[in-house]
Parts: structure tokens; C-alpha cells; sequence
């Protein structure tokens, strides 16, 4: 952990949150961060839990506690990536609390992904 923190240094950087379902029926969640400074870089994984429930709480303590290893993180995060669903959401507006420069995207799969849940919804014909 301590070449993840020398590597991101006093750089901005992205989060990216994700939660998943493991093959057990457990709710897992992974934290990745990646330095934002102008050249392309990788994310590094600094989290991996399971959660006991999956609400903007738990998502909450979750990215909270796993970044308090990074000095003067408070500043330095500018963006959340995740997926659209609501509880994510609504995280993010409540880490705007504790990140005041923190923008929320949404990942542009899983957007591409909604809209065609939407289109087999609309059209139930297409899975036939």
C-alpha cells in the first residue's frame, strides 16, 4: 500500500466504486484510485469488502474508511466513478460532504446498459 500512496502522491485523483454480487450471494464492494495529472495512469484496487447490506450508507463508510490511509485526501478527490443506481446516487451527494470537490459520473456502460434493459422492456419481442 505504501507504493500506491508514494505513486498518487499529492496528485488529484478518481475514485471508482463498484458493488457486486459474489457467486455465495454476498455483497462485495471494491474501491479503486487512480491519479489525475494530466498522463494516463492505472487505478490501483485499495479496497475490497463485503458489505452487510448495499444502501448509500454502507457505500459510504465504505469509500470513507478505505481512503483515510491517503494524506489530505479531503481536497484531493475530484471524481467518483460508479454505476447509476440509486443508493450510488445518493452517495454521492453525501460525499460531497466529506470530498467538497467531488463530481459524480456515471459509467457510460452501465448507462448503455439501462437503455437497452429499457428497448428489451419495450420490446419484448427482441429476446425471441
Amino acid at each position: 500500500m505504501d507504493q500506491i500512496i508514494s505513486d498518487i502522491g499529492n496528485n488529484y485523483v478518481y475514485i471508482i466504486v463498484d458493488e457486486t454480487t459474489d457467486p455465495r450471494g454476498l455483497s462485495i464492494a471494491n474501491l479503486l484510485i487512480g491519479k489525475l495529472d494530466g498522463t494516463p495512469s492505472k487505478s490501483y484496487l485499495v479496497a475490497c469488502k463485503e458489505l452487510e447490506s448495499t444502501n448509500y450508507e454502507t457505500i459510504c463508510q465504505f469509500i470513507n474508511s478505505s481512503l483515510k490511509i491517503f494524506p489530505d485526501i479531503e481536497q484531493k478527490v475530484l471524481l467518483l466513478i460508479s454505476d447509476a443506481g440509486t443508493y450510488m446516487i445518493k452517495a454521492a451527494k453525501t460525499l460531497k460532504i466529506f470530498f467538497p470537490k467531488l463530481i459524480h459520473i456515471t459509467c457510460m456502460a452501465h448507462a448503455v446498459n439501462r437503455v437497452l434493459e429499457k428497448i428489451r422492456e419495450l420490446y419484448p419481442d427482441i429476446n425471441k
